[in-house]
């Protein structure tokens, strides 16, 4: 029964794969057209192919939270967080005094983080404003286009040029030079087509820059005192001194009363000697 759907399936493949090779194609051509919709002259024509980018540097209230919430609105809007990375900065330590055998340790530090964004270039203002509202205090604020129609073009030119002497040079390869050149303008086609398709890309995706961090802390936590770890305060001595003299004379009472029988046999032996003496000197009388 199952062998039934093998020809369908083997189909399938084939035909996503004949789609995927024909997606690559189109996509090889897109690097390479030099047709272009709209006119080019005009400042705002959608033609143009232009280059975003955008950095921000603010203060915020908490930066862990700031950082999760820029993550789900990137998500949402489309684009990919590159690189998101979180640290706290340390700026000194301090001691202070605090008991004999340990020691207050502040530290200053301050919680930073950077992240790079990809989103969506029609999505870009919307973003900056969003991270914009969770911030307190704006240090530093850029926004830049850059446009690469001109050079988008020339590599699109210079590709049709070259494609075309490659042709002819395929007819009389009859020397390693000619080889060697052929390869080499193959080369430069393609790193040509590469560049076009970064210079879409970045038409297409804006990369975003963001720099957070909060307020200064500060980060209080009790330490041992090194200094005098090793060395005994003289009132922790005098307390130990007065604890095993208690303890010593409290197992000398102890001790005392263990003995109460040899106490008893004493005094009876005093009271029976005393009245044989007491009998004796009546005798004598």
């Amino acid at each position: 029964m199952r062998t039934k759907y093998l020809p369908a399936l083997l189909l399938l493949i084939v035909f996503a794969s004949c789609e995927n090779q024909k997606s690559a194609e189109a996509l090889l051509a897109t690097a390479d057209s030099t047709q272009l919709a709209n006119d080019i002259t005009d400042i705002n024509s959608p033609s143009r192919k232009w280059n975003y980018t955008a950095d921000l540097k603010c203060r915020v209230n908490n930066v862990l939270s700031t950082m999760t919430a820029t993550e789900r609105l990137v998500r949402d809007a489309g684009g990919v967080v590159t690189e998101s990375r979180m640290e706290n900065e340390t700026y000194g330590t301090q001691q202070q005094y605090y008991t004999d055998d340990s020691v207050k340790q502040i530290s200053t530090y301050m919680p930073v983080a950077d992240m790079e964004l990809k989103v969506p270039s029609f999505c870009l203002d919307t973003v900056l404003r969003a991270i914009t509202a969770m911030s307190d205090f704006v240090d530093v604020r850029n926004l830049k286009q850059q446009d690469m129609t001109l050079a988008y073009l020339s590599n699109s030119l210079k590709n049709d040029i070259v494609k075309q002497d490659i042709k002819q040079q395929e007819k009389k390869i009859d020397s390693p030079a000619v080889h060697n050149e052929v390869i080499a303008n193959r080369q430069a086609v393609v790193n040509r087509r590469i560049e076009n398709l970064q210079i879409l890309d970045d038409n297409n995706y804006a990369t975003f820059a963001v720099h957070i961090y909060e307020p200064q802390r500060m980060l209080v936590t009790t330490v041992a005192n090194q200094a005098t770890i090793n060395d005994m305060p003289y009132k922790t001595k005098l307390l130990l001194a007065l604890k095993d003299g208690a303890a010593w004379f409290s197992s000398l009472l102890l001790a005392l009363v263990y003995l109460w029988p040899l106490y008893l046999l004493c005094f009876a032996a005093i009271v029976v000697y005393k009245t044989i003496k007491r009998k004796k000197l009546v005798l004598v009388k």
